[in-house]
C-alpha cells in the first residue's frame, strides 16, 4: 500500500491531471491513497475573495470566484470525456463559496472558522476532477472526503491533527476502501473538528495529510510527488545552479 501526494503546481491544467492519473495508474495493481492539494494558484485565489469580502466588496469576491471556477468549468471540459457530474459538483461548491463570501461581506468580519471553509474548495476541486478522470480510465476508485477521516482540533488556519482520531477513521472509512489495487482519492491541507467543522492544517499542509494518512494506514511508502528533482539547493526560479541533494536527515528536511 502507498500513499501517493500531488501538489498545486503538479495539478496546474488538464495535461498535468492526466500526467497524475498516468502515474496513479502505474503503480496498478497496489493499494493507492491519493493526496491532492489545490489546482496551481487557487488556495491563493481563494485567500484573495475572502480578503475582498472582509473589506465588504461582495460583487468583487464573487467575481474571483467566478473566474476561478471558470478556470475549473474549463479544465473539466478539456479533460473529461462526460464531464456534467463533475460541472453540476462545481456548481453546487460555487454557489456554497458564493454565499459564505456574501455573509463576510454583510458582517465585514472574516474568523479562522470562516476561511477554512472558505479555502478548502480548491482541495474539494482537485479531488472531484482526479476521481472522475480515473474512473472514466476504467479504475476501481472512491472519492473520501478528508473530513471524515483527518480529525483535528478548533485551532483553525493551522488545525493539530489528532492521531489516535485519524487511525480509527481510517481504519473505518478508508482502509477497507483499499482492497484488491483499488485507489481511494482524498483532499490534503483538509480535515474537521468532531463537532463537524472544516479545519486546515496551514500552508503546505497537504505533505502533512499525506504522512498522517500513510501512518495511519502502515504505508509501504508515503510519495511526495512534484515538479522538480527533489529537495534542491536553492530556489530554482532564483538560482540557475540549484541541484538535487543526496541525502537529508529528517531535521534537515523539515528545516
Amino acid at each position: 500500500m502507498i500513499v501517493m501526494k500531488f501538489g498545486g503546481s503538479s495539478l496546474a491544467d488538464a495535461a498535468r491531471f492526466r500526467q497524475v492519473a498516468d502515474l496513479v495508474a502505474a503503480n496498478d495493481p497496489t493499494p493507492r491513497c491519493v493526496v491532492l492539494s489545490a489546482m496551481g494558484r487557487t488556495t491563493d485565489a481563494l485567500f484573495d475573495a475572502a480578503r475582498r469580502a472582509e473589506t465588504g466588496d461582495g460583487d468583487g469576491a464573487s467575481a474571483a470566484v467566478a473566474e476561478l471556477f471558470a478556470r475549473g468549468y474549463a479544465t473539466a471540459g478539456e479533460l473529461l470525456q462526460e464531464p456534467e457530474a463533475v460541472l453540476a459538483e462545481f456548481a453546487r461548491m460555487q454557489h456554497d463559496l458564493d454565499t459564505l463570501l456574501r455573509g463576510v461581506a454583510l458582517l465585514r468580519e472574516r474568523t479562522a472558522r470562516t476561511t477554512d471553509a472558505i479555502v478548502a474548495h480548491g482541495e474539494r476541486m482537485s479531488t472531484a476532477l482526479v476521481t472522475e478522470l480515473l474512473r472514466e480510465r476504467g479504475h476501481a476508485v472512491t472519492h473520501v472526503d478528508a473530513r471524515r477521516v483527518l480529525r483535528t482540533d478548533d485551532r483553525f488556519g493551522a488545525a493539530n491533527p489528532s492521531r489516535p482520531a485519524i487511525r480509527e477513521l481510517v481504519a473505518q472509512h478508508l482502509r477497507p476502501l483499499l482492497v484488491h489495487g483499488a485507489i481511494v482519492v482524498v483532499e490534503g491541507y483538509v480535515g474537521s473538528t468532531d463537532a463537524g467543522a472544516t479545519t486546515t492544517l496551514g500552508r503546505g499542509g497537504s505533505d502533512w495529510s499525506a504522512a498522517l494518512l500513510g501512518e495511519a494506514l502502515a504505508a509501504t511508502e508515503v510519495q511526495i510527488w512534484t515538479d522538480v528533482e527533489g529537495v534542491l539547493t536553492a530556489d530554482p526560479r532564483v538560482v540557475a545552479g540549484a541541484r538535487p541533494i543526496a541525502t537529508l536527515s529528517a531535521n534537515e528536511a523539515a528545516e
